[in-house]
C-alpha cells in the first residue's frame, strides 16, 4: 500500500508540472511574444493564477471526471496511478519536443483506457468532450477571425484619435496581460481536475484538497519547466505583436 500512495504523489506532482508547463504557452505567449512581459515575470503571473484559478472553480470538473467517466468507486489506488502516469508520460514527452497539447486529451484518454479494462465507462460522455474538442477551436477560429475582418478597423480608427502612440501602447499591453491572467485563471478551473480527478475518485484526496495540490504542483510546473514552451509560441507566431497576443488569447 505505501508503494502505490508514494506512487500516487510522484505521478501527481509528474503530471502537474508537465500540465503547467503547457499551460503556460496557452495563457502567455502572446503577451510575451509582444514583448509586453519577459519570461520570468510571464512564468509568475501564470503560476499565481492557474492556482487561483484551481483552488476557486476546479472542483467541477474534479467530479465530471472523478464519476463521470468510469463509475464511482471503480478506480482504486493503484489505477488511478496508471492514469496518471500514462497521461503524464504523453505530456512530458510533448513538453520536450516543444510541442504544446491538450492536458484534458490526454487525461481523458488514459481515464478512458482504463474503463475499458476495468469493463465500464460512460461513452456518451466521452463522445461529449470529443465533439467540445473539436467545436472549441473552430469557436475560438471564428471570433478571431470576425474581429481582424470586422472590429479590428474600428478599433484601429479609435486608437488613431488618441494621437498618442505610447498611450496605445499601454492600453494594447494591459489588455494583453489582462487577457493572459484570465486564460491562466481559467487553465487552472479547467486543467486541476486532470490531476486531481483520478486521485479524487480513488478516495486519496478530497475534492477540496485535490484542487489545492493540483493548483500548487501547475503553479511549480509553470515555473520550472513552462519556459521551454514559451519559447517555443514566441518562435511559431508569425505576428509576435500586442495585437497579435491580445486576440491569440
Amino acid at each position: 500500500m505505501e508503494f502505490w500512495v508514494a506512487g500516487a504523489v510522484v505521478t501527481a506532482l509528474f503530471m502537474g508540472m508537465n500540465e503547467g508547463a503547457a499551460g503556460v504557452a496557452a495563457a502567455m505567449s502572446g503577451a510575451y511574444g509582444g514583448g509586453v512581459i519577459p519570461k520570468r515575470k510571464a512564468l509568475l503571473l501564470v503560476a499565481v493564477f492557474v492556482l487561483l484559478g484551481s483552488v476557486a472553480g476546479s472542483r467541477a470538473i474534479i467530479g465530471t471526471l472523478s464519476k463521470g467517466i468510469v463509475p464511482a468507486g471503480m478506480i482504486d489506488l493503484r489505477t488511478a496511478v496508471v492514469i496518471l502516469f500514462a497521461a503524464s508520460v504523453c505530456l512530458s514527452a510533448a513538453t520536450w519536443l516543444k510541442v504544446p497539447i491538450s492536458t484534458s486529451q490526454a487525461t481523458v484518454g488514459a481515464i478512458t483506457g482504463a474503463g475499458i479494462y476495468l469493463g465500464s465507462f460512460n461513452s456518451a460522455a466521452v463522445l461529449k468532450i470529443i465533439a467540445f474538442w473539436i467545436l472549441m477551436p473552430l469557436v475560438a477560429f471564428g471570433l478571431a477571425y470576425w474581429f481582424e475582418l470586422k472590429a479590428y478597423s474600428r478599433v484601429l480608427r479609435w486608437f488613431g484619435r488618441m494621437r498618442s502612440p505610447e498611450r496605445i501602447r499601454r492600453i494594447l499591453s494591459l489588455g494583453a496581460l489582462t487577457s493572459g491572467c484570465f486564460m491562466a485563471f481559467s487553465f487552472g478551473t479547467n486543467n486541476a481536475g486532470n490531476v486531481a480527478a483520478p486521485l479524487v475518485g480513488a478516495g486519496f484526496w478530497s475534492p477540496g484538497a485535490g484542487a489545492l495540490i493540483s493548483g500548487i504542483f501547475l503553479g511549480a510546473g509553470a515555473l520550472v519547466l513552462g519556459g521551454r514552451l514559451l519559447g517555443t509560441t514566441r518562435e511559431i507566431h508569425t505576428l509576435c505583436s500586442i495585437k497579435a497576443g491580445v486576440l491569440t488569447i
